[in-house]
């Protein structure tokens, strides 16, 4: 194959399974579904998706694999609005969410650890925020210069549209808490 830009590659896990495909075979099945440890982890991946606006991962395309009983989030190709960093973001809409999915409703059926874990989640938002903060331009610093010519830029758009800016951070919050409140009822 010959590629323009460089690209990199995962190993591929031949126990990873699409969460859809999964999904059918353990509603109801409480012996199962009592295997995954980390349920709760969809309320985090939930609420990055808002921070990032990550407009891909829905109630139509789940974009989460499982392996091991534990879920893993991939494809994180749209986040940034759809890539309009640069650009004010919109914030993710219910029908954007994980959180009105199937997916959800099979997992996070216990209405009081939901509203505790996302109470938990919202009440470390900001360190969870600042920690991405400190680690940002290391991550940055990795990309390749053929993925991106300019990395001040980037970094600045980051932070202006996702960490620094608090109208979208209280947006998030808002609109996380406005979801879950809807979810445990």
């Amino acid at each position: 194959m010959d590629f323009e830009k460089p690209a990199f590659g995962l190993q591929y896990n031949n126990d990873a399974f699409d969460a859809t495909n999964v999904l059918l075979g353990l509603k109801n099945d409480n012996y199962e579904l009592g295997k995954f440890t980390n349920r709760l982890d969809l309320l985090k991946i939930a609420l990055f998706d808002f921070w990032v606006a990550n407009d891909d991962r829905n109630h139509n395309n789940y974009n989460i694999l499982i392996a091991d009983h534990m879920f893993i989030p991939i494809d994180h190709s749209t986040i940034f609005d759809g890539g309009r960093l640069g650009s004010p973001l919109a914030q993710l809409s219910e029908d954007d969410s994980i959180l009105t999915s199937d997916l959800a409703f099979t997992f996070l059926n216990q209405k009081t650890k939901v509203e505790e874990e996302a109470f938990k989640l919202i009440q470390n938002f900001p360190t969870f925020v600042n920690d991405c903060n400190e680690i940002l331009p290391a991550i940055i610093e990795r990309l390749p210069e053929e993925w991106c010519d300019d990395k001040a830029l980037l970094s600045e758009n980051i932070s202006s549209a996702i960490i620094k800016n608090d109208i979208w951070l209280n947006e998030t919050i808002t609109s996380f808490s406005q979801l879950i409140h809807k979810f445990i009822r």
